[in-house]
């Protein structure tokens, strides 16, 4: 237990995670949406991957928590089975699958398979995640500056509005809303003066991450514009659904019926 909860680095270990679960919870929360999964899978995924997994593991620099590359296998295995489960059942059977993949895992690890990443050439992955990262940048474009027409999950290049990537970027120029952009921007320009020279040499960012930087911002802004003339409608934000015991949390959970 003095792995978890002692030792010399603990000093640093405590605002350490303080600055992963700031940054995380967002994270896990617009990663969730941005998957067409219900807001509260993002922070029990998150718990999971942050405390789960990390008490298991036996690496004391692996990373597990929310990533933006699986964003479009994740909302395409949910549309998948949405189409012939519902709504609520085809999210619920997704999880199951999950659970298969997990368990298939765990038997690759058992007989020693994990070898098998080398048959994968490194360009091909970094190819992959390239693309990912360029689709999510497109379709994020339009809400970047109020224009919530269009879904976020809707990761198709043809759209199911008749839109497609590239023209619903240019239809947000008629619907721009003056909240957003400027959270937008304030964000971009904190990430953009985080990584000059002279900021990478201070101290300060040693110990404050730019991520944190911005999501604290950006909330702020958020209450400062509540009510006022740039205030940000709540489309824009994320709505977490009452949670008042671990009953609520398990409706949430897998239809284990449909394994």
């Amino acid at each position: 237990m003095k792995k978890f909860f002692g030792g010399a680095d603990l000093k640093r270990d405590i605002p350490a995670s303080i600055v992963v679960f700031l940054v995380a919870l967002p994270l896990c929360l617009g990663i969730a949406l941005a998957s067409k999964a219900p807001p509260i899978s993002g922070i029990i995924a998150g718990i999971a991957g942050g405390i789960v997994v990390t008490f298991f593991s036996k690496s004391s620099l692996g990373v597990s928590g929310p990533a933006a590359g699986l964003v479009t296998i994740v909302s395409a295995g949910i549309i998948y089975f949405q189409d012939f489960a519902g709504e609520v059942n085809g999210f619920q059977m997704f999880l199951c699958a999950v659970i298969l993949a997990g368990v298939i895992q765990v038997l690759m690890g058992v007989v020693k398979l994990g070898k098998i990443v080398a048959f994968f050439p490194g360009s091909v992955i970094s190819g992959m995640l390239a693309g990912i990262g360029v689709t999510i940048v497109l379709k994020q474009i339009p809400h970047a500056f109020g224009y919530d027409q269009d879904y976020v999950g809707d990761i198709n290049f043809n759209q199911a509005d008749g839109e497609n990537t590239f023209t619903e970027i240019w239809n947000h120029t008629d619907a721009v809303a003056a909240g957003p952009t400027i959270v937008f921007g304030i964000a971009i320009l904190i990430t953009l003066i985080w990584g000059l020279k002279f900021m990478k040499k201070s101290s300060i960012t040693n110990i404050i991450s730019a991520p944190l930087v911005t999501v604290v911002v950006g909330a702020l802004l958020v209450l400062f514009f509540d009510g006022g003339e740039f205030d940000i409608a709540s489309a824009h934000l994320v709505a977490i659904p009452e949670i008042n015991g671990l009953g609520d949390v398990f409706g949430f959970g897998p239809d284990l019926e449909a394994l």
